[in-house]
């Protein structure tokens, strides 16, 4: 997160600049918040779709979503949760979201396993 500045996140996206300051008035620490928030309802809405009823077709559902990201990006895409977690400049207010987020991918994988 911090190896990204808001001039990339615009330049990428197109969005106006004062656009980007009007839905994150606190910064990239709210776009970071926000991401997470988005990739998890994207996650948990995915899991919940899952037509498997053995846990290999549980884990190949999950694996997929990940697998299809690489593909349509031509592996440039990952994971927003991911990213942040590793960053470890990142900062202990975006670490709670980051734990909150996995547990609850892993509370759903495991309902399903």
């Amino acid at each position: 997160m911090n190896a990204t500045s808001f001039s990339e996140v615009l330049a990428e996206s197109g969005a106006p600049r004062g656009s980007i300051y009007h839905h994150f008035p606190r910064g990239k620490e709210e776009l970071a918040e926000d991401a997470i928030a988005w990739t998890t309802e994207q996650i948990l809405a995915h899991m919940a779709a899952c037509p498997a009823k053995t846990p290999r077709g549980v884990l190949d559902w999950f694996i997929d979503l990940w697998r299809e990201v690489a593909r349509r990006t031509a592996g440039a895409g990952g994971c927003a949760v991911a990213g942040v977690a590793v960053d470890t400049d990142a900062g202990y207010t975006l670490l709670e979201p980051v734990r909150v987020a996995f547990r609850l991918w892993t509370d759903a994988l495991a309902s399903r396993l």
